[in-house]
């Protein structure tokens, strides 16, 4: 076991120093439940890497099981069951110091984990935009949505409201009529966006969406119904 233990973290120490020629690096602060640390937080074509203070931590991006990237944090919660919290996923926040890009890291981060990464920040808006409100138990968010030929993007300027998903990222889409649109995604513990439009939402505007969303999934009988 320990030799198996040993290979797998030389491994590890090949694969991100490979990466690492490519890396983006962040100084970061990272949250603790009294007190925080300084460190550098890489994102590579291997992973993500966090070298702190008090702790160091590689994540390969099969090991994540969800990623939050907003302007202002990465939030990285992994398949690691804790069990001074009853079995709870272990999840870390980084808190980005300022003047730096988050956004930089998207093409990265989107490429390597997909449906799991949540972009909580509005990535290049583009598209058919409708101002719109995201439906919330308690309070709404005012936003834009953009819906573009590969994105669908909600921007707003309240923090961490503001979605970029990429088609392929999306489970469904439904429309209850030309002002109300929900969004279902694989998002981890909130799933479902659910959006009053200020203005109509075409039934042919709808349904061009829907076919480019699910001809994403391989569904070849849309090709020839678009086409008929």
């Amino acid at each position: 076991m320990e030799l198996g233990s040993k290979k797998t973290t030389l491994c590890l120490i090949v694969l991100f120093a490979a990466a690492a020629l490519q890396a983006q690096e962040f100084r970061v602060e990272h949250k603790h439940w009294r007190k925080s640390c300084s460190g550098t937080l890489a994102v590579t074509a291997a992973g993500v890497a966090y070298t702190g203070e008090d702790h160091n931590w590689t994540w390969l991006y099969d090991d994540i099981e969800q990623l939050q990237l907003s302007e202002q944090s990465i939030r990285v919660t992994t398949y690691i069951d804790r069990r001074l919290k009853l079995g709870a996923d272990q999840q870390e926040t980084f808190l980005f110091e300022p003047n730096q890009t988050a956004a930089s890291a998207y093409d990265t981060l989107s490429t390597h984990l997909g449906p799991h990464l949540v972009a909580a920040l509005a990535i290049t808006p583009k598209g058919l935009e409708i101002p719109a409100k995201l439906i919330a138990i308690v309070r709404g968010t005012q936003g834009s949505l953009f819906l573009g030929d590969d994105t669908i993007v909600f921007q707003s300027a309240t923090p961490e409201a503001s979605r970029t998903w990429r088609l392929t990222d999306i489970d469904n889409i439904a429309r209850t009529g030309p002002f109300r649109l929900t969004i279902t995604t694989f998002e981890r513990g909130h799933n479902e966006f659910q959006f009053q439009l200020k203005r109509p939402l075409a039934e042919e505007q709808y349904d061009n969406l829907w076919l480019r969303l699910n001809q994403t999934k391989g569904l070849k009988i849309l090709t020839s119904y678009k086409e008929n």
